[in-house]
């Protein structure tokens, strides 16, 4: 497994811990990412970097899969479902959890870091992780920042 991801092409992306600028950039080995506001270099990618290696950004060995899909977005259809399925009528509950369903077959996965929130585009076995865990999630929040996983 390495990461290409089959295109040849994956990303990055990332809260700068400088500036707290979010940004996303093309990746490959070797590169030192650089956040554009502020020009803080907070890593460099591996050489060989493969996913099961953990976190290119911060080395946390802990990584989920979650859909590439905006939540907020996510979060405004069902409750525009709801509404709309109360108000007028119950089939648009039924036409909302159709295209509900479709989004999420046809949305890909991305893999995420449970310590630094990093998000890996288009990276080859993102597929194999696991779904996100509360359990591990609370770990990484109340652990100390220097703390090796």
């Amino acid at each position: 497994m390495n990461l290409s991801g089959g295109q040849g092409e994956w990303t990055v992306a990332f809260e700068c811990d400088d500036c707290g600028w979010y940004y996303r950039q093309q990746a490959a080995p070797s590169q030192e990412l650089t956040c554009p506001q502020c020009g803080i270099s907070p890593a460099t990618i591996p050489p060989a970097w493969a996913l099961e290696q953990g976190c290119p950004v911060c080395g946390c060995r802990h990584l989920y899969r979650r859909k590439d899909f905006n939540q907020l977005l996510g979060i405004a259809l069902v409750g525009l479902g709801a509404v709309l399925g109360v108000l007028i009528s119950y089939w648009f509950l039924l036409a909302f959890s159709l295209l509900d369903w479709v989004i999420y077959r046809r949305i890909a996965d991305l893999a995420a870091c449970y310590r630094c929130a990093a998000e890996l585009r288009g990276v080859d076995g993102t597929a194999l992780l696991e779904v996100f865990d509360h359990h591990t999630a609370e770990i990484y929040e109340f652990k100390p920042a220097g703390e090796k996983t």
